[in-house]
């Protein structure tokens, strides 16, 4: 099977690569919007520093997951191409790994080419970025796996990723200004729920309710991988 599964990585990794949307969005955009904002932030001590680092992080990781997992595989059923691979794969998941072990990989030279660029403009740059980095992303794979629920929707998946699309924004920049929010509705963003995996890291806090929503992702990623459908109900 793991043959299979590196297989369909690579295939996975050239298409993706090759795709301008995916590098915008887990690269480019990061790294301009956090020359943007450096500054407004004034002066960052160390500790500040990382966290400035770890909100990009989550935009990443949460990013690079919604847009090659789940609706890239959602993508791939309404033009009837993932009914072929998993004939080709025999069953559905050596496919569902290798497109969830292809953004492992993605995701982590997305954020060690971030690391290396921001690091060495915010003079932080150390193993300690890559390591956090990498163990936030690792953290976040439930939610990596629960974004197959986009499989399930009954919905042309244009429509679905352009309210995604929109929806990126606002909620990223929620995350950091979530004020005087209940933590149960701040823990329904996916953005802000990735950053506790840094406060995790940093200083070992990570809330109840953080520690709910990830159970929930991890039976939300059960339920889709058991229920989705390899045939799309909008395909003509």
């Amino acid at each position: 099977m793991w043959i299979k599964v590196w297989s369909f990585t690579l295939l996975n990794l050239k298409i993706q690569i090759s795709e301008k949307i995916a590098v915008v969005w887990s690269l480019l955009f990061p790294v301009v919007f956090a020359f943007m904002y450096k500054n407004s932030n004034g002066q960052l001590d160390d500790e500040g520093k990382m966290y400035y680092m770890a909100f990009f992080w989550s935009f990443i990781i949460v990013v690079t997951f919604i847009q090659n997992v789940g609706l890239y595989l959602a993508r791939l059923r309404e033009m009837g191409q993932l009914k072929t691979y998993v004939l080709i794969a025999g069953t559905k998941t050596p496919f569902i790994l290798s497109a969830l072990l292809t953004q492992i990989i993605f995701c982590y030279l997305s954020m060690s080419i971030f690391n290396l660029v921001l690091g060495v403009y915010m003079d932080i740059l150390s193993v300690k970025l890559f390591l956090y980095s990498a163990l936030m992303m690792l953290c976040s794979l439930p939610f990596g796996a629960a974004t197959l629920i986009l499989t399930t929707l009954p919905a042309k998946v244009s429509s679905t990723a352009a309210i995604i699309n929109i929806a990126f924004i606002p909620l990223s920049w929620l995350a950091n200004h979530s004020g005087s929010l209940p933590e149960l509705l701040k823990i329904l963003n996916p953005f802000y729920f990735v950053i506790q995996f840094y406060l995790l890291l940093a200083y070992g806090d990570f809330g109840f309710e953080a520690g709910g929503m990830l159970a929930l992702y991890a039976l939300a990623a059960l339920y889709s991988i058991r229920t989705m459908s390899l045939s799309s109900p909008v395909q003509r």
